[in-house]
């Protein structure tokens, strides 16, 4: 039954205001317990005192045994109620009225103002002087309870625990002392196991118990760095990250002033450590200039070391020949679908949505371009990538058998263009004649063609080729090593995902938004925007709200199209915790 109650109060000025509720219930019921449809206040009224069920169009009332109330003020035990009738129980007063669309019924109900609180309670026993029951006794009993159901079956529970044994069903055990809720990670993971976290009775969790999880966190300052600066004994992980709290509780601090409480004054407080002075995030120098970390290859260790400079004087050492100019020009270079190359074709997100996959040539160069073809008469012949030698013995063996096999050889057309044929000369009616042996003819062609691929056009068209003019051709070319950084900031974390639409542009163009790459003609350009593009978009708390948005993007604010400006934390780029060692420096 869908019912209309609309409740009515008269204020002492003469004002009305109603209330109207829905309620969806078989049977009103009409007394003083909490329970009831209607609840009504009174010494007179009874826990349940009526009830109202449908009966056709109309209502039945029908009052509890030994209980009356008044119906058009008469008094009854029972009656059928239409539209109009009025019920008057204790003071109250209840008025049936014409049910409106998608209603059963409607009721109006109008409080008595007269009956109080103290009149409801005493229609109660509300004290222990009214009953047969001793305080004395009773509080005795309940404290009996309260350390056997409390402390001492639990406490038995923790013993159970250690020794490998479960809680004894309908029991309480140890997570009656519980708190509050955990976080949904630490429930996933200690589950109602309160020892795996609390290894002593009564204490506060140590660090100990959070690294048997957490191993690979790092404290924020490693300990021989703690010891230049005389930082002491690192606080307890708990002092920061608080549980039983609740979902709603964020267990990872974000507010700004606990990094700029110590790094505001970091370069003269932790000078040994050379850390700059940070104080926010926004024009001004608030934030110290980025720096990268790159890789300095030496001759004897082709791996290379870690260092660390300026971005804007930063140049990679890769070992690698490439322009992004020039593979993003449709009149040199076009991709699979026949039109220009996209970012999109060479740099696809990793799982973790931050970085890009590394860019392979089997994976990614050699996907319809590179190839390695090197003879126009067996495009289906491809070099081996990763060794030079094997390079080579690959191309004298395939003339070997061209020269010697007495079967005709099969050439194949080439369709389209291809980079890696597209070069001077390539091919055997380029060379002179050979009018010796096979074997000496093909160990010429062989030799040309090596040559053809390491000093002319090939392998150094993208390589660092060394040639030690060797006689011997197997053992005259070396290629250097290809070292492309993976991560420029080691200390920072960055989404490429939430990146990819930037100001109403996607794709290409959102990418061309902070890197430059159609302007770039070698592989030394890192192509990474400087803190001045960042702030652009991105300004720290206090900047993005009490800074006008035209003095936020600079000292010419009419060269700026209008952005929406990103309110960015310290937690939003870096870390407390770091992932690794520390980054080196410069």
């Amino acid at each position: 039954m869908e019912v209309l109650l609309r409740r009515v109060v008269r204020s002492e000025e003469g004002g009305v205001s109603a209330t109207d509720s829905a309620l969806s219930v078989d049977v009103i019921t009409i007394g003083s317990a909490a329970a009831n449809t209607i609840q009504l206040l009174g010494h007179a009224i009874a826990i349940t005192h009526a009830t109202l069920r449908p009966a056709g169009e109309g209502l039945r009332l029908r009052c509890a045994r030994g209980q009356r109330v008044n119906v058009n003020s008469k008094p009854c035990s029972s009656a059928r109620l239409e539209v109009g009738d009025q019920i008057v129980i204790g003071g109250h007063r209840l008025v049936v009225l014409a049910a409106p669309a998608g209603f059963d019924c409607a009721l109006q109900l109008e409080v008595d103002p007269t009956v109080g609180p103290r009149e409801y309670e005493s229609s109660f026993r509300t004290d222990l002087s009214q009953t047969r029951l001793s305080a004395r006794t009773l509080s005795w009993v309940f404290l009996g309870l309260a350390l056997i159901l409390g402390l001492f079956i639990p406490l038995h529970m923790v013993h159970r625990h250690r020794e490998g044994l479960l809680s004894l069903r309908g029991l309480p055990d140890d997570a009656l002392w519980s708190a509050g809720p955990l976080s949904h990670a630490h429930e996933h993971a200690a589950g109602r196991s309160c020892g795996q976290c609390h290894q002593q009775l009564f204490g506060a969790v140590t660090d100990e118990a959070c690294k048997q999880c957490h191993r690979d966190t790092n404290d924020h300052v490693a300990r021989p760095h703690r010891d230049l600066v005389s930082m002491g004994k690192p606080e307890r992980c708990g002092s920061c990250h608080h549980e039983h709290l609740g979902e709603q509780f964020q267990q990872v601090m974000q507010d700004d002033r606990l990094c700029v409480s110590c790094h505001a004054g970091g370069a003269k407080t932790y000078a040994a450590l050379l850390t700059q002075n940070v104080s926010g995030f926004g024009p001004g120098g608030l934030h110290p200039k980025f720096n990268v970390t790159l890789r300095k290859i030496s001759p004897g260790d082709p791996d290379g070391k870690p260092y660390t400079q300026p971005l804007r004087t930063a140049l990679e050492q890769s070992n690698l020949k490439f322009s992004h100019a020039q593979h993003l020009d449709p009149d040199k270079v076009t991709g699979r679908g026949g039109g220009a190359m996209s970012c999109s074709d060479c740099h696809v997100l990793d799982a973790d949505s931050d970085r890009f996959k590394p860019i392979t040539q089997e994976k990614t160069c050699a996907r319809g371009c590179h190839e390695l073809n090197f003879d126009v008469g067996a495009t289906d012949r491809h070099l081996p990538h990763g060794n030079a030698r094997d390079a080579m013995l690959v191309i004298e063996d395939y003339f070997t058998r061209k020269y010697v096999d007495p079967r005709p050889q099969t050439v194949k057309t080439v369709t389209r263009r291809l980079p890696d044929l597209d070069r001077v000369p390539s091919s055997e009616e380029a060379l002179a004649p050979c009018s010796g042996p096979p074997l000496v003819c093909a160990r010429s062609r062989a030799k040309a063609e090596i040559e053809n691929q390491f000093i002319r056009r090939g392998c150094v068209g993208c390589h660092v080729v060394g040639d030690t003019k060797d006689e011997d051709v197997l053992n005259r070319f070396t290629v250097e090593a290809v070292r492309i950084t993976e991560r420029y900031f080691p200390d920072a974390k960055f989404s490429h995902l939430a990146h990819r639409v930037q100001e109403g542009v996607t794709g290409d163009k959102a990418c061309e938004k902070c890197h430059g790459a159609r302007q770039s003609t070698r592989s030394q350009d890192l192509l990474l925007p400087d803190i001045e593009r960042c702030q652009q978009c991105h300004l720290d708390s206090q900047r993005a709200t009490g800074m006008p948005l035209e003095a936020s993007l600079g000292p010419h604010p009419a060269a700026h199209p209008v952005r929406k400006i990103i309110t960015t934390q310290c937690t939003s780029c870096h870390a407390y915790h770091p992932a690794g060692v520390p980054s080196p420096q410069s």
